[in-house]
């Protein structure tokens, strides 16, 4: 006989996925928060807070990952086109961890 799995479906942690626009716009909204500018420039903190709101436990090495990802120019911040590969890079990390569940 088999054993009904002892964590059940009703208590698989609540997964949040966003969509493009809204990883833009947090995108957006935390960067120009700090700045104030319209220019928008991610740099390593930037991206943990981002991070930690989207529900990654470990943002810091998130954010160290994202910048070795999208930041092409290495100048240590996320910037113009760069921002099209960050926005990539979260959607791509929210869908491997979706398939974990």
């Amino acid at each position: 006989m088999v054993q009904p799995d002892p964590i059940g479906e009703d208590r698989r942690p609540e997964i949040w996925i966003m969509t493009e626009k809204e990883v833009r716009d947090m995108v957006d909204t935390v960067c120009r928060k700090k700045e104030g500018n319209v220019n928008v420039t991610v740099r390593e903190e930037e991206l943990k807070m981002i991070l930690k709101r989207i529900g990654s436990s470990w943002a810091a090495f998130r954010a160290f990952r994202c910048l070795q990802y999208a930041d092409t120019n290495k100048d240590g911040q996320i910037s113009g086109a760069e921002i099209d590969k960050l926005v990539a890079y979260i959607l791509k990390w929210q869908a491997t961890k979706l398939n974990k569940y």
